[in-house]
């Protein structure tokens, strides 16, 4: 017989586990009640997703994009009926003694989120640099170095092109600097996150900004448009918008045990 673990997606309150898509491993999400709390689980094989388990798949990356999908689609269909909190990537318990104790741990924290959470959605915000040609010019190639000669002409313009680099640095740094004012002004919350290399993002550009938003429902549009009017107004920007999401960058509760 099969070890089961309780796979846990998230926790809110009066949720309707009607329709929702299949969970992890394929499993049905369920509902269990937690003294006032919802909580949405399903089970799992405890071989998978214990200490050893999760160690010997954490390199097969099809196992993990599985997982992933299956969770996120549960926490998709979820965010569009209630708020809830989302539960990290892989949280997993033993058994309906440990769940509820630990959703006890949380309660404090978890109502305070849903409160946070409540009327508002995250919106991600990735701003690139708009490749607009090579501006630089081709290194000269070195004939000579007496001081008056090519090999000093030749610093001057290393010089020069270092400090055009750092120039065009700083005002694309207060560039995207003006555009996190104008979103902030519309959101609760901002959370930037490390920048992604074009190999991840699958974009040539150069990544500027990478951040999230939490933002009331109605003021959804409006962050929208301002992004795309920013953009519209800087032509070395390019804005993309997604969303909206699972709050994951403000609220997840739990870590795999």
């Amino acid at each position: 017989m099969t070890d089961l673990g309780i796979y846990l997606y998230a926790v809110g309150r009066d949720l309707d586990d009607a329709d929702l898509p299949p969970g992890v491993e394929g499993q049905q999400p369920r509902i269990a009640r937690a003294d006032g709390l919802d909580v949405v689980v399903s089970d799992v094989p405890m071989a998978d997703f214990d200490e050893a388990g999760l160690r010997s798949h954490l390199e097969d990356l099809s196992w993990l994009e599985r997982v992933a999908r299956a969770h996120n689609g549960v926490l998709e269909t979820l965010s569009e009926r209630a708020t809830v909190v989302p539960a990290g990537l892989a949280t997993v318990f033993h058994d309906e003694s440990g769940l509820r104790d630990r959703i006890d741990d949380w309660r404090e924290q978890t109502e305070e989120t849903l409160l946070l959470l409540d009327g508002r959605v995250e919106l991600g915000v990735k701003v690139y640099r708009q490749d607009q040609g090579s501006s630089e010019q081709p290194e000269p190639t070195e004939t000579g170095s007496s001081p008056g000669g090519s090999g000093a002409a030749y610093l001057r313009r290393r010089r020069d092109e270092r400090e055009r680099r750092t120039a065009l640095v700083d005002d694309e740094r207060q560039l995207v600097d003006g555009l996190r004012n104008l979103l902030c002004d519309k959101a609760v919350r901002e959370r930037t996150h490390d920048l992604q290399d074009p190999r991840l993002t699958g974009r040539p550009e150069q990544m500027l900004l990478n951040a999230s938003y939490l933002v009331p429902n109605e003021a959804q549009r409006e962050l929208e448009d301002r992004s795309a009017e920013y953009a519209a107004a800087h032509p070395g920007l390019l804005v993309e918008v997604t969303g909206p999401w699972a709050p994951y960058s403000f609220a997840a509760l739990g870590s795999p045990e």
